[in-house]
């Protein structure tokens, strides 16, 4: 960014506008400074940008804040965010989540997100490259399926 073009955008970014927030935010991350970065990608995210609030479920995750980040993801989906179920859905993945995150992979799929295919791919997938096992609404499994 030129200093005229910093100026301006930070003059954006004060006066409340929440795309010049993000700019900012991302700028500073990826200038290594995150107290600034967080700031303003907090100030964005509150202000209702969904890619602010998916970058903020991002370094939540990051940080083992489990919790802020499925609050952030969620309200990154809400925005309209098309990473945001991807990364939900991986997120309850590792938490071992699977219905939950086969759920969010197929809302990241429907939004057009291709990470979400072959994150979907993997979370059906159980140990060993078998299918994970399913279960009825009675809680017992269901009988495996072969194609006809």
């Amino acid at each position: 960014m030129t200093d005229d073009t910093e100026r301006n955008t930070r003059e954006a970014a004060d006066s409340g506008d929440p795309e010049a927030m993000y700019a900012l935010g991302v700028r500073y991350q990826q200038a290594g400074r995150r107290l600034r970065s967080f700031k303003w990608l907090m100030r964005a995210g509150e202000a209702g940008h969904p890619a602010a609030n998916n970058k903020l479920g991002m370094l939540m995750a990051t940080r083992g804040r489990r919790r802020l980040a499925e609050k952030y993801f969620q309200l990154a989906i809400e925005g309209g965010d098309t990473d945001a179920p991807n990364n939900l859905g991986f997120l309850l993945a590792r938490l071992g989540r699977h219905e939950e995150a086969e759920r969010w992979y197929r809302r990241g799929i429907d939004a057009g997100n291709q990470f979400a295919v072959a994150n979907l791919g993997l979370v059906l997938q159980g140990p060993g490259g078998f299918p994970r096992p399913r279960t009825c609404s009675a809680g017992r499994p269901t009988p495996a399926t072969s194609p006809p």
